[in-house]
């Protein structure tokens, strides 16, 4: 399989620290017209180590479009732009895909870092919050709110929505309590 040989020798290359030689095997790769998500995941890691973030987020910007529901350039998309501080394009690239995918947990961590970037302390426990109930802490979810509470910044709108998630989960947290002692 020889565009599978390139691929990984375009791997080995960039790991080995030679992302010149990378790029061309990604170049052949393209010649063959293959595109796949891996290949343009693949090409911008080769365009960062090669000095030029710009190119790489345009590289994943372009796959987006493409490959508009494959969560893994969405998320090494989101990654390049957090790398890079550039917490508000972050938060507007978010936008669609929390609608889309409302329970994937790679999106609410990376809203979490991008408002801990931005110094939005509330909002930035209440997606890890978020991110902690997908993986099944109810406790943790419940201190992070509780964090977001004494946060001492966000609005009168943000702090209600903090506590009525807080009363829920801490609802939730006693009934599974109770349902643990029955047992």
């Amino acid at each position: 399989n020889e565009p599978g040989a390139r691929f990984g020798l375009a791997v080995a290359l960039l790991r080995a620290k030679e992302p010149k030689r990378a790029e061309v095997e990604i170049a052949r790769l393209r010649a063959d017209g293959i595109s796949s998500p891996m290949v343009d995941t693949l090409a911008a890691r080769v365009r960062l180590a090669l000095g030029d973030p710009a190119g790489a987020l345009a590289i994943l910007k372009s796959a987006l479009s493409r490959f508009a529901h494959r969560r893994s350039i969405l998320y090494a998309y989101l990654g390049m732009l957090q790398d890079q501080g550039r917490h508000d394009a972050v938060l507007a690239a978010l936008a669609e895909p929390m609608r889309l995918y409302p329970r994937d947990p790679k999106l609410h961590e990376a809203r979490a870092k991008a408002y801990a970037g931005q110094g939005k302390r509330l909002l930035q426990h209440q997606a890890q919050a978020e991110f902690y109930i997908l993986q099944g802490s109810l406790q943790a979810a419940i201190e992070q709110l509780q964090f977001a509470q004494s946060s001492g910044d966000g609005d009168f709108y943000e702090h209600s929505v903090v506590d009525a998630r807080l009363k829920e989960l801490r609802a939730e947290h006693a009934q599974e309590q109770k349902d643990a002692k029955k047992r």
